[in-house]
């Protein structure tokens, strides 16, 4: 399962249909605290074997996003990001702290 927390994107990666794309400007770059919690609580009554991947431009721009991926792994549901291939951003998850959140 895919659940997109975030519009943001800071990369421009040629390989990604979204990095070629013109930078979002909304309102709400990222999920609100009210659709996080509804969307954890949905988390929850899940059966184990789900995946959840946290996807987005770019997820770990959301400033919750080790937060989340934390919770999902909490409550018994694997998590991943969705990331591109390149180095620099494999690279990026590490130096923000959030590889750890991954189970």
């Amino acid at each position: 399962m895919h659940w997109q927390i975030s519009d943001s994107c800071n990369y421009r990666c040629s390989c990604c249909c979204e990095g070629r794309a013109v930078v979002k400007k909304t309102a709400l770059p990222h999920v609100t605290e009210e659709t996080a919690h509804n969307m954890m609580q949905f988390l929850s009554r899940l059966e184990p074997g789900w995946t959840v991947r946290l996807s987005a431009g770019e997820p770990s721009l959301h400033p919750r996003a080790a937060e989340l991926a934390s919770s999902i792994v909490a409550a018994g549901i694997a998590s991943a990001w969705r990331q591109t291939s390149l180095p620099r951003c494999r690279s990026s998850y590490c130096d923000r702290g959030l590889a750890g959140a991954i189970g």
